[in-house]
């Protein structure tokens, strides 16, 4: 299945890896999109035990967290990590509508959402077991 074009040539994508996550332990991870454009949402979440993830769309940033790079995917030619996007993680977050919220032990390329511009979307992994290894990897493209 061909995803909205760019996600397998172009798009950005950032990621965390926690070594040691524990029971009830949460990762953060907040994507804001710009004023315009048209900018898709997936992630990629890999675990030793099961998670439950969540999205959350228009998350107030109380505090801010540690900003992130979005990596350009296309490592040829003059394609710069540039990303219109912002990310950061581990910041606090309130209030927002959950629209995505599911268990697994491992989740790639998945949960595909077109977002709405000047937005942010929480990105929520919580482990549920002591002495996880859980790495989110968090994918976003231009596209309609």
């Amino acid at each position: 299945m061909h995803l909205h074009s760019s996600i397998d040539d172009f798009g950005y994508r950032a990621s965390r890896f926690v070594a040691d996550h524990d029971i009830s332990g949460v990762i953060k991870v907040v994507v804001t999109t710009p004023s315009t454009g048209s900018f898709w949402l997936a992630t990629d979440v890999v675990s030793h035990t099961t998670v439950n993830i969540t999205i959350t769309e228009d998350v107030t940033i109380g505090a801010a967290g540690t900003a992130m790079t979005f990596f350009n995917r296309n490592r040829q030619g003059d394609h710069p990590d540039d990303c219109e996007c912002l990310i950061e993680r581990d910041g606090t977050y309130t209030g927002g509508t959950e629209i995505l919220s599911k268990v697994e032990l491992r989740a790639e390329r998945d949960n595909h959402t077109l977002l709405k511009p000047s937005t942010s979307y929480l990105v929520t992994v919580t482990s549920k077991a002591d002495n996880n290894y859980t790495s989110v990897l968090v994918w976003v493209w231009q596209g309609r």
